[in-house]
């Protein structure tokens, strides 16, 4: 089953790239870097800033690596000052959005009531959630890792139907990794990615669990992205200043794509399609 899943990986910028021409000048060096991947095993995507994404867009012209947004409103339209509408981001050409995201519930204070609002948000509007989950340093020491997924788990899909969660994705990403100077341990990082997809199943079912996408993030670097992808439930990356760099982002491009052809040729060897 992991093998059907189509492998997605991600930059996301912050604040870090926030002048329109280094916007444009970053999507026409990934564009003359990358050219062309195999999008059939394969999706990748960039997460600018709100300003900078039709700048973006435009430079990027036909690569085919996908729009998104850091945040959104869990509302269409109203009095809700500072906010953006999903329809301006659907508009703006965004197929995914990032949800939850540490420094949103650190700095911002979302809870996961508010990712699941905006989770809601996405399906009516036709984009993809990139729902971010994971444990602080204490409730890992206290062995409450597990407790934490299943509780973000169900708080942020809640209302979401089985259809639609096959499209979404989840990223893992442990909030004691991030900025650190390594990622999480494998070891880690494959019981954890069970432990969001056992959670998964709980609430819907194996069929579910087994079409989701889970990818890590939380100190990914050309070094040990290899080692990550290599684990058989995670399904891609999502990267940050690793990926400020387009001549490095192509790079994790193609060493996500080495990987998935590399799952693909088991499962044909095995028997499979």
């Amino acid at each position: 089953m992991p093998l059907k899943r189509k492998m997605v990986l991600g930059s996301n910028w912050k604040i870090y790239i926030s002048s329109r021409d280094e916007a444009r000048t970053y999507a026409r060096r990934l564009k003359q870097e990358l050219k062309t991947y195999d999008t059939g095993i394969v999706e990748a995507y960039i997460l600018p800033d709100f300003l900078n994404l039709d700048a973006v867009s435009g430079a990027l012209g036909s690569l085919p690596v996908s729009l998104g947004a850091q945040d959104v409103c869990w509302e269409e339209s109203g009095a809700y000052t500072g906010e953006v509408s999903p329809l301006l981001l659907k508009e703006a050409g965004c197929k995914y959005v990032m949800l939850g995201h540490s420094e949103r519930r650190s700095f911002f204070g979302e809870s996961d009531e508010d990712v699941n609002k905006k989770v809601l948000a996405c399906y009516r509007n036709g984009m993809v959630p990139l729902v971010l989950i994971g444990e602080t340093r204490e409730e890992r020491d206290k062995d409450l890792a597990m407790d934490v997924i299943k509780t973000q788990l169900k708080t942020c899909l809640d209302g979401i139907p089985a259809d639609f969660l096959r499209e979404l994705v989840i990223m893992y990403e442990p909030r004691w990794a991030i900025g650190c100077k390594d990622a999480a341990s494998p070891e880690i990082i494959e019981i954890s990615h069970q432990m969001v997809r056992r959670g998964i199943e709980e609430l819907y079912d194996a069929d579910v669990s087994q079409a989701i996408r889970i990818i890590y993030g939380g100190s990914v670097n050309l070094e040990n992205a290899g080692r990550i992808l290599s684990i058989p439930d995670v399904d891609g990356l999502g990267i940050t200043r690793a990926s400020l760099d387009p001549v490095k982002f192509a790079g994790f491009i193609r060493i996500t794509e080495k990987e998935a052809k590399k799952r693909r040729k088991i499962g044909i060897d095995a028997g499979g399609k």
